[in-house]
This record gives C-alpha cells, structure tokens and sequence, in this order.
C-alpha cells in the first residue's frame, strides 16, 4: 500500500516556497529540500526573500501568486517568518488553484504561538509546528485547530557523525541576544575555553574572545563533530523557551549537547542519559567542568541521543510519512473564523462626550479607534476580535508600518518587542489608541483611567496580565513616533534598508526617486535613518551574504 501511495506523490507537482527556499546553505534547502526531491519528480522552487529584494514586497506577492496560478501545484509548501506574504494573497491562493493544499511550517511554535501563528495558521490547510507535546494539546488544540503534524527532525545526510579531532571545548553556534550574551561573558570570565558563531555577535565587544564569526550551514555539522561539549540556549527572543531544532542536529551528528532547561525536551529525551540540561549558569559551570573531565560518560551519552535522533527524528522518514498521509486530504475553505460578538470602532473625541458613548457602547464587547492620520488593514477588526477571545484577555495590541507615499512602508514598530525591551516610558511613547482593541467590560470598569489615558496620548495601561500582543502590522500611521533612534530602534525594523540593498545590488540606487526621497527625510527631521544606514553599512557579513546570495 505504501508502495502505491509514494508512486502517487511522483505524479504530484509540488511548490516549494520559503525564505531563502534557492540557498543551498541555508535550514529549508538542506533540511526539507533535499529530503521532498526523494518524495516528488516534479518541484518549482520560488524564492520569497529573493524575489523580495530584487522586486520588493508587492511584486512578489504577484509573481507568486501568477506562479500557482500557471503551475496548479498540488502541495505549497512555505515558512511564514513575519507578514513577508500578505493575508489577502493567501486567501487568494484558493481562488487561483482551488485544490492546492497549502503548508506551512511554523517554527518557534512554542513562543510565537499567542501573537503570531494562531492567526496566520487558519490561512493554510496544514500546519507543521516545532513545539513540544505538553505545548501542542493545551493552545493549539483548544482552539479547535486540527490538521497540524509536529516535527522535531533533521536531514541526517547532511547531520552525521564525522571522525574529526576535537578541537573546541565548549561551543555554540547562533544568533546573539542579551541573555545568551550574558551566559557567555559569565563563563568566559570563569575561564572556560568557550567558542560561538553566528550572527549579532560583534555588537558585544567583550565577547570578542570567544568570537569566532558566522558559521556557513555547510560547515555546521563538522564544527558540532569538532566541540567536545555542545551548549543550546533554548530561551526565545520573547523571553520564552523554544524547541530548538538545532538539538536534533547536533544528536545527528553523535556529540554531545548541553542544553538550557526546558521540560519539553522530556517528552522525547531521558534527561543525563541522551542529553544533559542545565537550570542556571552556576549549574551551567558546574557540568562544563564535570563532562570536559570525564570523556567516557560524555560519549556515552552523546550515543543515546544519536541512536535517538536517528530512529525517531530523520527528516526523511517524516516526510514520507506526513505526504503518504497527505495524499487522502482533501483541500478545503480556509480563513480566520467569525468571532460572534458585536465590535466598534470609535474617534478619540468620541470619549469627551460621556452620555453619547455610552449609547453607543451599549450592544458591543469589543471597542477599537479610529483616527484620520491611520489606515487599518481590513483584516485588523476580526483579527484582534479573535485574540481577545481566544486569550481571555481585556486588550489587543497590534504592530504597525510607518508610511508615506513616497517611501511606502518604511519602518515597522514591533509592539510585543518594544515591551519587552524597552523601558516602560519609552514604550508607552510608541503607542498609539489605533493599535488597540479592549473588552467593553474592561473599558468600563477602567473608564476614567482610560478616557485620561487616550485623550492625552499616555497609553499607559499596557501590561502583560491585562494585553495580548498581535504581531501583524495591521495599521499604517503616517507620522513617526521614534523620539529617541538609541532607546527605542531596538523595537523597530527599518523596512526602507530592504528597499536601499535591493536597489544597490540591482545598481539602481543612484538613479532611485527612492533613494533622494529618503535624503530629503533624514535631511528634514528623521535623522535616524542616516543612523540606520550606517549601522547596516557596518554589518559587513550581512552585505556580503546578501550578495552572494543575489539580492
């Protein structure tokens, strides 16, 4: 029967479209890629982040959608990383190819499942998620999604063992942030021969030590068969643990993993005798010195976790398995379900006159604002509904795009972000009312603290208790409300940076309406933006990597 159905699936036309989906160096093509050309003859590859680079945003969500209408795929595969697709062109990939099923791999399902995932998921037939058992029963499931397959696997072709010296102590190899920057500066300080890669690094001189520069894919499976001890750091950017996926790479190749605690790892691994977890840094410490001292039982343990990995985590065997399962799913409607409560939207001066809002409140549950310097996305209303019903929380708050006619979406304010990393007067400077959405009890219960709190501009009640965040830029404003570029830039992206690199490498920059258009802003008041540029311009690896990846 097996036999049958994988014959089927060569028949199958398959789209293969995540970020960087053409880089041959990067997690898609190595760990998906070359594992789905042993399933399907005929794969189209389309590459959003090159695409969007060369092209911009808009142009890509055209080209991809002419693509699935020329090509009829079967399968869609992609790998939402933030709102690169628009909604409006996932819905309308049913219109173009009413049977193509559509997948999407969220990964870091664990930490960005409240703000991100659990509305785009409802955009797609079949969701691959990257979270823990005990995870996957409690949100997922109580929100009554059912067509989701978890995967914790790896292309074990690519993840192997390698008879190579050891020639590093302790190692890590990823992106940098604060709290893994701090771990290291401890054990460096403690005089432990520790060695990282990856991007971000370099922003912290005193790490420079241990720095050894960012790790080409191709080269990560040797340098984890070089380390003698393998660190994971499993706590997200959010401050919330994640399921790595570089575990399972680092079990494929026979080594040994020492890994920030996270209890969802005990759902597929006996602790101490397939993997060893650490709970702080002096517990940290403490195990780096006893297994660096005691090789025999550090190799033990490694081939537990390779024996593990190998039989329950090979890429390919789920791959299989998923589409053989896959070959009897039947397309079907998609879209984020109705939400059955009566919802306003209100103008800021509504709230100066008391006896009149509250006949106008009188048959609602949830209340959002207007005003004439923001547009909101179509979407924006039945998107936060949602949240405030699926969280139980009293408040949505949303990102949003800072815009001009001339510039388009050139700046990008990450909500959830800014409160977790700025201090709290500098992020309530970034709220605006448009952003939010509050429960009509809540709104009366509080009713003067938030009439003061709206009608002078001082969002001040935003908390995690009380607020879930969306991180989906559902409005557009058109003044910018960055005050101060070295306390708040850390919450926003500057989109127009994508705009200048696509436009250098396409050698357009000079001759760009663009690139004046964004002198004369920086000229006349926003002069972050020559701050933006050059720090970009001194990330030199990030150039170097973008051109030889040809956008």
């Amino acid at each position: 029967m097996k036999n049958k159905l994988l014959k089927i699936l060569d028949t199958k036309k398959f789209l293969f479209a995540p970020w960087r989906a053409e880089d041959e160096h990067d997690s898609p093509y190595q760990n998906f890629y070359l594992s789905l050309k042993k399933l399907f003859k005929h794969i189209i590859v389309f590459d959003p982040a090159k695409e969007y680079f060369r092209y911009g945003k808009e142009v890509m969500n055209k080209k991809f959608l002419n693509l699935i209408k020329k090509e009829m795929p079967d399968y869609v595969f992609m790998m939402l990383l933030y709102d690169e697709f628009e909604i409006e062109t996932l819905e309308h990939i049913k219109k173009v190819s009413p049977k193509t099923i559509t997948i999407n791999l969220f990964s870091d399902d664990d930490s960005r499942y409240e703000d991100f995932s659990r509305y785009y998921i409802h955009f797609f037939d079949y969701a691959i998620v990257g979270v823990a058992k005990e995870d996957i029963v409690a949100p997922h499931k109580k929100d009554g999604i059912k067509n989701i397959a978890l995967s914790h696997h790896t292309n074990c072709e690519i993840f192997k063992p390698i008879k190579i010296k050891k020639r590093f102590d302790v190692g890590f190899y990823g992106r940098a942030n604060d709290s893994r920057a701090e771990l290291v500066s401890f054990l460096l300080e403690k005089r432990i021969n520790i060695s990282v890669w990856g991007e971000g690094w370099a922003k912290y001189p005193k790490l420079l030590k241990a720095y050894k520069g960012y790790l080409a894919a191709e080269y990560l499976g040797k340098t984890v068969n070089e380390t003698k001890i393998n660190l994971c750091f499993t706590m997200g950017g959010y401050g919330k643990p994640n399921f790595k996926g570089r575990v399972i790479e680092i079990g494929a190749c026979n080594s040994f993993l020492l890994l920030e605690y996270y209890k969802g790892y005990l759902n597929y691994f006996k602790e101490n005798k397939e993997l060893v977890m650490f709970k702080d840094k002096e517990d940290l410490l403490r195990k780096i010195k006893y297994y660096l001292n005691n090789e025999n039982e550090r190799k033990k343990i490694a081939s537990n976790f390779y024996k593990r990995v190998i039989k329950y985590h090979n890429q390919d065997i789920f791959l299989k398995n998923f589409f053989l399962k896959l070959s009897k799913f039947k397309s079907h409607n998609l879209g984020l379900p109705d939400v059955h409560k009566k919802l306003i939207s209100l103008k800021i001066d509504n709230l100066k006159d008391d006896k009149n809002l509250k006949e106008k409140i009188k048959d609602v549950e949830y209340i959002s604002f207007l005003s004439n310097r923001a547009i909101n996305s179509t979407y924006k209303n039945k998107i936060q509904a949602y949240s405030l019903e699926k969280s139980g929380k009293d408040i949505s708050c949303c990102d949003y795009y800072v815009n001009s006619k001339l510039l388009g979406n050139y700046i990008l304010y990450k909500a959830k972000v800014g409160y977790l990393k700025l201090e709290k007067p500098w992020f309530n400077s970034l709220l605006i009312p448009e952003q939010i959405m509050i429960r009509k009890s809540y709104f009366l219960k509080n009713y003067n603290r938030l009439k003061y709190c709206f009608l002078e501009n001082n969002l001040n009640f935003i908390e995690d208790k009380n607020t879930v965040f969306v991180s989906i830029p559902l409005v557009k404003i058109k003044n910018m409300p960055l005050k101060n570029y070295e306390k708040q830039g850390i919450a926003f992206q500057m989109k127009f940076l994508d705009k200048l690199y696509s436009l250098y490498f396409q050698k357009k920059l000079l001759v760009s309406s663009y690139f004046y258009s964004l002198l004369v802003n920086a000229f006349f008041g926003k002069i972050f933006m020559f701050k933006a540029v050059k720090n970009a311009l001194h990330d030199k690896k990030k150039l170097e990597k973008a051109k030889s990846r040809g956008f």
